[in-house]
């Protein structure tokens, strides 16, 4: 599937679920992929399928903007990712979490977790993230919380840091 733009959990009290499971399955937008906007948004991708964005000036919000949204996205299994050049926000004004796990790639580039919210990210069984900068927490009272276990991984080629403020 090709798309522009994607919003998973676009109104408040709804719920959303995309699924991309197993290989060669692939959704792809150009720009905004929102996950939880102002519901429950969930974007799971398993045993091998694929999110990709390939625009001039991609995002992936995770949880927001409103407050009372919640977006989860799940990469699961050897051959899953997530991959975009652009920002991603795990909690941007809503609660927003990415779980990472059995062997899963995401790539991508800057990422805020906790962007005036709650955000968390946890990376497990040989799973990796490579991000070109990794901030945790925001000036704007963020909580922002990463794991980091059995086996898994976060490589920058930037910063990995917490900012002004945080409480995570």
């Amino acid at each position: 599937l090709l798309t522009n733009r994607v919003n998973v959990g676009a109104n408040e009290g709804g719920i959303g679920t995309v699924q991309v499971i197993g290989g060669g399955s692939r959704l792809t937008t150009d720009e905004v992929m929102s996950v939880g906007v102002d519901g429950r948004g969930i974007l799971d991708i398993k045993n091998g399928g694929q999110f990709v964005q390939t625009g001039q000036n991609p995002s992936i919000s995770i949880g927001g903007p409103q407050q009372n949204a919640f977006g989860t996205i799940k990469v699961d299994g050897e051959g899953s990712k997530v991959s975009t050049v652009g920002q991603m926000h795990v909690g941007a004004g809503g609660r927003g979490e990415i779980i990472i796990s059995n062997g899963a790639e995401v790539l991508s580039g800057q990422v805020l977790v906790g962007l005036g919210s709650r955000g968390e990210v946890t990376v497990s069984g040989n799973s990796v993230w490579k991000a070109k900068d990794f901030l945790i927490g925001s000036e704007w009272s963020g909580d922002g919380t990463l794991f980091v276990r059995d086996g898994g991984k976060v490589e920058t080629n930037g910063d990995i840091g917490i900012l002004v403020n945080p409480t995570g």
